[in-house]
């Protein structure tokens, strides 16, 4: 092995232990020379130096790295983002409000459209039945056509050729379809413990309960 490779290899250790052996030969009365004892404290000042040397480059390696890894990572997320994974839940919130809004629009044009269909009934002398006393079927009553009529005049619903079409709340319908939602997810939790599902309970629309339960039946 070559005096290169010995200083190469050399640690702080053992080039300390060096030192502190020739220190005692001197303290025995060995022959030491000032020259052998100079060189193994160099030697020892050197392998301290050649140490920190090293890890200071380690250190900066290992920022340098952090540094690269910080960089991916960063540019890796950014693209979760810009390549399309993120939607806006405005968005989501315009379409939504925009479905419901057209859930209330259908409601309230079939309640319109029974009221026609209920004065036009009227004009032709169709006849209507109350929804309320016992009451015997007027004259020309038509199973298969005519308006059922609350108090106050209100049409609760309709039946031509046999098919009724009854009166419907907007507002039922649009609870139903945000109760559907929160129960599909979960209850859909709200801050403080409470729950959408819970907020929004209430009683499905007869039309709309008899709809899923043949839905559930096929």
């Amino acid at each position: 092995m070559s005096d290169q490779n010995i200083e190469t290899d050399l640690t702080p250790e053992d080039a300390e232990k060096a030192v502190e052996a020739l220190e005692k030969a001197v303290i025995d009365g060995e022959d030491v020379t000032v020259t052998q004892l100079t060189e193994a404290r160099e030697r020892l000042s050197w392998a301290k130096l050649r140490r920190q040397g090293a890890e200071r480059k380690a250190e900066t390696q290992k920022a340098r790295d952090a540094e690269l890894l910080r960089g991916k990572t960063k540019r890796e997320v950014a693209d979760l983002f810009n390549s399309g994974g993120f939607f806006d839940p405005v968005d989501a919130y315009d379409e939504a409000v925009a479905a419901l809004e057209r859930l209330g629009q259908v409601i309230e044009s079939n309640k319109a459209l029974l009221n026609v269909a209920s004065t036009e009934f009227s004009r032709g002398g169709v006849p209507a039945r109350s929804n309320w006393g016992e009451g015997t079927e007027p004259e020309h009553f038509d199973r298969a056509n005519f308006a059922v009529m609350a108090q106050g005049n209100e049409t609760m619903s309709i039946t031509v050729d046999g098919v009724q079409y009854g009166q419907e709340h907007e507002g039922l319908w649009v609870r139903a379809a945000v109760q559907a939602v929160a129960q599909s997810r979960g209850g859909l939790p709200l801050p403080y413990g409470s729950n959408l599902q819970e907020i929004v309970r209430g009683d499905l629309p007869a039309t709309l309960r008899v709809a899923l339960s043949e839905r559930v039946a096929r």
